[in-house]
């Protein structure tokens, strides 16, 4: 009676240490604190970067600065701590505090590269407006007719480019310009058509459903030109249009209403397909699409 008593004892230990493991497995072997990195830190360094998440772990800055209707005040909405691989969320809170009873729109949308290319409308009535529930239950920005945009002003971008959005054509008619680097090198979604594309001298197009979040990814590159939407990619031939212009998000035409919640460019640089792939994948998991 003794020994099956302990036998017992035994597989009932043995049983509870077995569950235990089950329960942390995907910890087990893990001997060092999980990585804090951003999602652009491995990435090569961007020319501007603008989210309604922290993207790099060198920012130490706001997100956007939020004006209110009912007095014309503005105010920082800065972001929340580390959550994961996926980034720093915006601080809803302090930002649904400041907007209790009114409407808000944003004023600035600060730059996370270093680089102060800040996006602004110093106009009230022409500034986007901030959602505070957009995809995935997170916060976007939203232009609605051709007078309101943000933008910064004298870009000139190298002959290789990379361009980047987090973005939904919500409404039509009219067409939606996620990011616009001179008057003709964007992406850009049509007025009619489920399409995206990426134009310069030549231009790409690629389906992209509308009344959906999707992520975009544009390289300017010659020949060696892409266009991806979520996990779909399409080749072409695509150059920088010479000059200097805005870069800029807007809605290309009164009827339209366009949301976005991230933007990032980078001058010089070609992404690859891994980063891509990266990218996009990382989006849609923090954004939730």
């Amino acid at each position: 009676m003794r020994l099956l008593g302990w036998l017992a004892l035994a597989a009932m230990v043995g049983g509870a240490v077995s569950a235990d493991a089950r329960m942390h497995a995907p910890y087990r072997g893990h001997r060092i604190a999980p990585s804090t990195a951003m999602p652009l830190d491995a990435f090569a360094a961007p020319a501007a970067a603008y989210s309604l998440r922290k993207l790099r772990s060198a920012y130490a800055g706001p997100g956007i600065k939020l004006r209110r209707a009912s007095d014309n005040a503005t105010q920082d909405i800065n972001f929340l701590g580390f959550t994961g691989f996926t980034g720093a969320p915006l601080d809803v809170a302090a930002a649904a505090g400041f907007c209790a009873a009114t409407n808000c729109t944003i004023d600035t949308w600060y730059d996370q590269s270093g680089n102060a290319r800040h996006l602004a409308q110093v106009t009230p009535a022409n500034q986007p407006a901030y959602v505070a529930s957009c995809v995935g239950g997170r916060p976007c920005a939203q232009v609605t007719v051709g007078t309101q945009d943000l933008r910064y002003a004298n870009v000139t971008p190298a002959a290789v480019a990379s361009v980047n959005v987090v973005g939904q054509h919500a409404v039509r008619p009219g067409g939606c310009v996620y990011l616009a680097l001179t008057s003709a090198n964007f992406l850009q979604q049509s007025p009619t058509l489920d399409l995206v594309q990426l134009q310069g001298t030549g231009s790409i197009g690629a389906a992209a459903a509308a009344f959906a979040w999707h992520s975009h990814t544009g390289v300017i590159n010659g020949a060696a030109s892409v266009v991806r939407v979520d996990g779909a990619e399409t080749t072409g031939t695509v150059a920088v249009v010479a000059g200097t212009g805005l870069m800029y998000f807007a809605a290309a035409a009164a009827g339209a209403t366009c949301q976005q919640s991230e933007m990032v460019w980078w001058d010089g640089y070609a992404l690859t397909q891994s980063e891509r792939a990266a990218l996009s994948n990382n989006q849609r998991a923090f954004w939730g699409f």
